[in-house]
């Protein structure tokens, strides 16, 4: 069960609906926390731009990958020490 139920499209009031019609239109990522983002439509956008810089810089994907696990580790996520498949 989850703490804070998504919302699903139908359910959302029209200012959630448009950020997330926006987004679904640019390929974007409307799953994991995004789908409790999207509560509020500017920290749903925000999220969505900061993914989209943090993919999309000129930081090679193994640098980023380093950066992804330190932080994981600094902060004993263990799901996503897990999910970037290390032990």
């Amino acid at each position: 069960m989850a703490r804070i139920d998504p919302l699903k499209p139908e359910d959302m009031n029209d200012e959630q609906r448009q950020a997330y019609d926006e987004v679904i239109a640019k390929g974007g990522r409307v799953g994991g926390p995004n789908s409790i983002y999207i509560r509020v439509p500017e920290l749903f956008r925000l999220n969505q731009d900061l993914g989209n810089y943090l993919r999309n810089n000129h930081v090679n994907a193994r640098l980023r990958q380093l950066a992804a696990i330190v932080t994981v580790r600094r902060w004993n996520g263990a799901y996503a020490w897990g999910a970037q498949g290390l032990r």
